[in-house]
């Protein structure tokens, strides 16, 4: 036993008698591990809601009313660039979708006319889908407050007409006001339960990194021991040792 313990002794010496060796077993696992782990740390507070290029040709409230809703969305979130850097980033496909709001939106809006939003998306993208769906909500988020002004300016002035276009704007502002109010608070049809954390620590990237790197620098010893017991056994170099 004290044959192969001394064996094995020379040979580490023999092994970590360059500097290079040293720097392989010892220090490139710790620098790996610290790389990774900042790298994961950085990627764990990054906005992973699919992104939606917008280009707001109106700029009204009510299209900056939409640009919000979809940002409160939890699966998507609105860019708004101009439209041709919007077009550029999607030809480049770094976005599923594209939409654009029409200048007007507001004004057909409110004078009770549809009002159809240009939407793009990218067939090849996996989550254009989703997006796509996100989209629809947001509009129908919007559009349903207003739906019911409109139908309540036409309902009142069949009661008594208007006396001018300013009062009929006010009465619209105020019936829109009161709908989203009413909206706000209209009762939930579909309740969506997640599931509890039990543990309420942060991600924590070099948590992860030092056992992946653990596993990797283990398997390069392991690999070498075993290419040492193969050519053990091919050349018998131990065996002879022993008995010398």
């Amino acid at each position: 036993m004290s044959k192969i313990l001394s064996i094995a002794w020379k040979d580490t010496q023999l092994r970590f008698a360059s500097r290079s060796e040293i720097l392989f077993f010892l220090l490139l696992p710790i620098l790996f591990t610290v790389l990774v782990g900042q790298f994961s740390g950085e990627q764990s507070d990054v906005d992973r809601r699919e992104v939606v290029l917008v280009v707001n040709q109106d700029g009204s409230a009510l299209a900056t009313d939409l640009i919000d809703t979809i940002n409160r969305s939890t699966t998507i979130r609105a860019e708004v660039l101009a439209a041709g850097e919007a077009a550029r980033r999607f030809d480049d496909r770094d976005a599923p979708a594209l939409v654009t709001i029409p200048a007007g939106f507001e004004a057909t809006l409110r004078s009770g006319q549809p009002v159809e939003l240009a939407m793009e998306t990218d067939a090849t993208n996996l989550n254009a889908l989703v997006v796509e769906q996100g989209v629809r909500a947001a509009a129908g988020v919007v559009g349903r407050p207003l739906a019911a002004a409109l139908l309540s300016v036409d309902q009142a002035e069949q009661v008594r007409p208007f006396t001018g276009d300013a009062e009929r704007i006010a009465f619209f502002d105020s019936s829109l006001a009161a709908a989203r109010d009413l909206t706000a608070i209209a009762p939930v049809r579909v309740e969506t339960t997640s599931a509890v954390e039990t543990d309420n620590s942060s991600f924590n990237g070099y948590a992860f990194a030092s056992s992946g790197q653990l596993i990797i620098w283990t398997l390069i010893p392991l690999l070498g021991t075993s290419v040492l017991f193969a050519f053990e056994r091919e050349t018998g170099t131990l065996q002879r040792l022993l008995t010398t």
